[in-house]
């Protein structure tokens, strides 16, 4: 069997006496045997050599290097193979909705993407509430899950709760699995709305935090300008106790100590992930200022190990529930879009109602078409060529649809990725290394 090198291959000198290969396509990651450290430097990646370093190595080596994915075979494509699995993931059957029950909010956050929400909205009905448990059992997957945002879903929780349990009623009719998750500010939370929410299926909840006490109120303030911090804390310790919580903290470059201030207060719950992420103002025309961000994120918080969601080396396909074929984001009013990026703004020009009949939610093809000839992985993509891809996946998909882009979305990642590569080594090696002592 004749074999090539992966096109996503990377070798990092950790140290003098440390060489690490990773591989974007697999994910794999592993440290060079000292005695080939020397080999690997000389002839590794280069394709006239690769003959030479097979036959300097011994059989568990070359064997792991083809276990791993760092060697393929001659006729091997994995960017054709990338694009095949990304294929079957856009026309996969549907398996999960986002429901926005409204779009008013009690939050005015200084950054909002949705522009703080809206004081006045329609509600969800009970019209669209109907044609949601049609799609939720007509769904012949083994599991449903629903999403909701807003807005603030929770300013109305009876209709969050409706939706849930008669989607869980109709699914179990069949022994079909449904779970929901919130993405909620997290301020008007109790104990009998937790535990309301966990009866009827909502398993994970995601909840901004941004910093301590300061900068959360000066930049997540109730629409009146009151703050949040306190209570919104002691609301997500509550809430931890019932379910799976995601701490968003989204960070600034000029607010350094915000994402650890967060992680301090959640320590030892095993309930809790604190998520960093780069606050964007690019809707606001601020474009540099969301790209100081990025950078911060990845250059300060990239270098702190215990991070997996900032640091971790891992492939990732294009797209998202948009770029899916029957991916779906239902209004107050069943009004339909595809992307979050396009919840915001008056309930109109969407692309089309699940109240229609026939039942045809995207109606406006001229609109959809965009999403669903989205790929990345073909030549005249500015992805093609690009060694992060199976990493990276061509970003998101909103900053080319939506905003026109024509260029890399993720050069401040890419920048980056040999950092964060260096930043998943160490955790393999410190893994190892306790791995031995334990094992001694």
């Amino acid at each position: 069997m004749e074999y090539k090198y992966s096109r996503y291959n990377w070798l990092i000198d950790y140290d003098t006496n440390c060489l690490i290969i990773a591989n974007g396509f697999t994910g794999s990651m592993a440290q060079i045997k000292t005695e080939y450290i020397t080999i690997f430097r000389n002839y590794f990646g280069k394709e006239e050599h690769i003959n030479r370093l097979l036959n300097e190595l011994d059989n568990e080596t070359r064997d792991n290097l083809i276990y791993g994915g760092f060697l393929v075979e001659i006729d091997f494509d994995e960017r054709r193979m990338l694009e095949h699995r990304f294929r079957c993931k856009s026309y996969a059957e549907l398996s999960s909705i986002t429901v926005v029950p409204t779009m008013e909010c009690n939050f005015n956050c200084t950054y909002c993407y949705q522009e703080g929400g809206v004081e006045k909205s329609p509600i969800i009905t009970d019209e669209v509430i109907d044609q949601i448990v049609v799609i939720a059992k007509n769904c012949s997957g083994r599991h449903f899950q629903i999403s909701f945002t807003g807005g603030e879903p929770l300013l109305y929780p009876e209709r969050v709760i409706k939706v849930c349990k008669r989607v869980q009623e109709a699914r179990s009719q069949d022994y079909k699995e449904f779970s929901a998750n919130v993405i909620t500010n997290g301020y008007l939370l109790d104990k009998v709305l937790v535990r309301d929410l966990h009866q009827y299926g909502v398993h994970r909840m995601q909840i901004t935090i941004d910093g301590d006490r300061d900068a959360h109120n000066r930049r997540r303030p109730l629409r009146n300008g009151a703050p949040t911090y306190d209570r919104i804390v002691n609301n997500a310790i509550m809430a931890s106790e019932y379910l799976y919580l995601n701490i968003r903290v989204n960070c600034e470059s000029t607010l350094d100590k915000q994402y650890i201030s967060v992680k301090k207060l959640f320590e030892g719950n095993d309930n809790v992930r604190v998520s960093p992420a780069s606050t964007r103002y690019d809707h606001k025309n601020q474009e540099q200022l969301t790209k100081q961000n990025v950078s911060f994120l990845y250059e300060r918080l990239s270098c702190i190990p215990t991070e997996k969601c900032i640091s971790s080396f891992r492939p990732k396909l294009a797209g998202c529930s948009a770029t899916n074929a029957f991916g779906i984001v239902i209004l107050p009013d069943g009004s339909t879009c595809k992307c979050w990026h396009e919840i915001s703004g008056v309930l109109e020009n969407r692309y089309g109602s699940i109240l229609s009949s026939p039942f045809n939610p995207f109606r406006q093809t001229k609109k959809l078409w965009p999403w669903l000839d989205f790929n990345p992985y073909v030549n005249e993509s500015p992805c093609y060529e690009c060694r992060i891809l199976p990493n990276c996946g061509g970003a998101c998909p909103a900053k080319w649809i939506l905003e026109g882009a024509t260029d890399c979305t993720q050069t401040e990642y890419l920048q980056q990725f040999e950092n964060i590569i260096r930043e998943s080594a160490s955790r393999l090696i410190n893994k190892t290394q306790d791995n031995n002592r334990k094992g001694g």
